[in-house]
This record gives structure tokens, C-alpha cells and sequence, in this order.
């Protein structure tokens, strides 16, 4: 939209998917129409996201072709990846439904310099969290997507933590008490009821997903401000 065929009224992207013979999909993204490309200096948001995404999210990987005539993605997906569809998919809150404490809230600033470590294994949700929290202005490190990349983190200095508590059906613990230990503080991120009880023996907030990046934003920066 901003830089690619749909940036002009005469651009067009052509997308085609196709199922692969190991039951993973192949989807094709073929722009034309629009600027001239050129391949860019440093890798964006977007393509970061498409590399990051595709193979640990997708089990696969992408292609990302600059032709001078329009961007050519090849993204293949493994069989893993894809699941039947529910019988009941549930509707997306309104905004009006969400608390406005938690859509609107103020943009923190007192994350400067802070050194946040991010342990999250939705890759997705890992990219938001350090965008936001760098906005912040906080230095991130990670994120860690498994519990073992996380625990090779933790010896390097550390201001705070945001640590998912279920790490592709691992417990965080190792990590939160290698952390109090230290006298690190830390929030949970989770969207497991039953993951409570083991969180309750730690003195940390918990954030409840789906959650707003800028809701944990603030809590990381009420837990350095204590």
C-alpha cells in the first residue's frame, strides 16, 4: 500500500495458493503495475515478519524475489500448519466492549534505557511486544520463542521481563525463578486458566491475553519504577 503495486491505481497483485503433496499449502503473491522495485537496503517489519513467521509459525519458509517489475513471494507452509476449521469461531470483542483503561492508555516513558527481556512463543505477538516496548524506549532483548533460547538470555544484564507462560506446552518457571533469584522483576502473559495456581507462588503481575501491547507497556514500567 505504501511502496508497492497497490501504491498506484493501475498496480494489481495476483495471489494463487495451492495445496502441496505433503498437505501444507504453497501461496504465491505476485505484484506488477506499479513503481519500479529495488531491492531494499535493510529488511522491514514486513519482510522480517514473513521470514520470522513462515518458519516457526508455518513450519516452512519464504521466497522474496525484488524483480524491477513487481515483488514475488513464495511462501510454502508445512501440514502442521494447517488445522479444520472449528465448528463455532468466536466474534472479535467490539471496542466499545473493551474497558477504555484498556484501549487508551497513555503512551509510557519511563522505559528509557530499560534492558526487557521478551520470552514469547507466538512470533507475531513477540514482534508487536518489542516494537511497542522499543517505542517506549526500552532495549530489548530476544525475544526468545523456547524455553531453552530463553534460559541462554539470562545471563546478560536484565532490567525487567515479559515472559509467556506457556512456551509451546513448556512451563516459563525455569525462567521466572532464575529471575527472582536475581531479584528481576517480571509479568506473565498468559491465556491459560489453568496456569494460575502455578503463577500465583510468584509475587508478579499477570496480564490476561489477548491483551493491548501499550497495557503491557505500562506494566513493565510501573514493576522498574517500584
Amino acid at each position: 500500500m505504501k511502496f508497492g503495486a497497490l501504491s498506484t491505481e493501475q498496480g494489481r497483485v495476483n495471489l494463487r495458493w495451492t495445496e502441496t503433496p505433503s498437505g501444507g499449502f504453497r501461496l504465491t503473491w505476485t505484484e506488477s503495475g506499479g513503481p519500479i522495485v529495488r531491492p531494499p537496503k535493510r529488511l522491514g517489519f514486513g519482510s522480517t515478519l514473513l521470514a520470522q513467521v513462515t518458519g516457526r509459525e508455518l513450519i516452512g519458509e519464504t521466497h522474496i524475489e525484488y524483480l524491477a517489475s513487481g515483488v514475488h513471494v513464495v511462501l510454502t507452509a508445512g501440514a502442521a500448519s494447517v488445522v479444520n476449521r472449528p465448528d463455532s469461531v468466536p466474534s472479535k470483542p467490539k471496542a466499545e466492549d473493551t474497558p477504555r483503561s484498556d484501549r487508551q492508555l497513555a503512551s509510557p516513558n519511563g522505559l528509557k534505557g530499560c534492558r526487557v527481556l521478551i520470552v514469547e512463543d507466538a512470533v507475531l505477538l513477540a514482534l508487536e511486544l518489542e516494537t511497542g516496548l522499543s517505542d517506549a524506549g526500552a532495549v530489548i532483548i530476544g525475544p526468545a520463542y523456547e524455553l531453552d533460547e530463553a534460559l541462554t538470555l539470562l545471563d546478560q544484564p536484565i532490567d525487567a521481563a515479559v515472559l509467556d507462560a506457556n512456551l509451546n506446552g513448556q512451563s516459563v518457571l525455569p525462567v521466572a525463578q532464575a529471575l527472582a533469584e536475581r531479584g528481576i522483576p517480571f509479568i506473565f502473559a498468559t491465556g491459560y486458566g489453568d496456569t494460575g495456581a502455578a503463577l500465583a507462588g510468584y509475587n508478579a503481575p499477570i496480564v490476561r491475553k489477548p491483551y493491548d501491547v501499550g497495557q503491557v507497556a505500562r506494566a513493565v514500567t510501573e514493576l522498574v519504577r517500584d
